[in-house]
């Protein structure tokens, strides 16, 4: 595991933690293929999280895995995260999730965001 990111929060004076920084750290990285020869990438990453009302604890933090696809230039991502000391339980169930995620493949109906922003898939 290394840092991959630090930086402060809110960088103000009058927020009350001006002075925590927010750290991520880059677990797990892969590219793969999928059956189809699509490139992807699974990544697995935590983030320092600041405490919050329910969970006063200093050392908080959340666990994500997430999976991007690149199609025309245009990057679309599926991420899944809970709180760390929730891993062991939900882990699996997002690694799975995160897993099948998936573009299909174009049709002629296909129009790529370029040509129109504002419509969806």
């Amino acid at each position: 595991m290394f840092m991959a990111f630090s930086a402060d929060v809110h960088g103000s004076e009058s927020h009350p933690h001006s002075d925590w920084l927010r750290a991520l750290f880059l677990m797990h990285t892969q590219l793969k293929l999928m059956d189809i020869g699509q490139p992807y990438w699974v990544y697995e990453y935590l983030v320092h999280k600041s405490p919050t009302k329910n969970v006063q604890e200093p050392n908080l933090y959340r666990h994500y895995v997430a999976s991007t696809f690149e199609r025309d230039g245009y990057l679309y991502s599926l991420s899944a995260s809970t709180l760390n000391i929730q891993w062991g339980e939900m882990g699996p169930f997002l690694e799975r999730t995160v897993s099948s995620f998936r573009l299909l493949p174009s049709t002629d109906e296909y129009v790529a965001p370029y040509k129109d922003p504002w419509r969806f898939l």
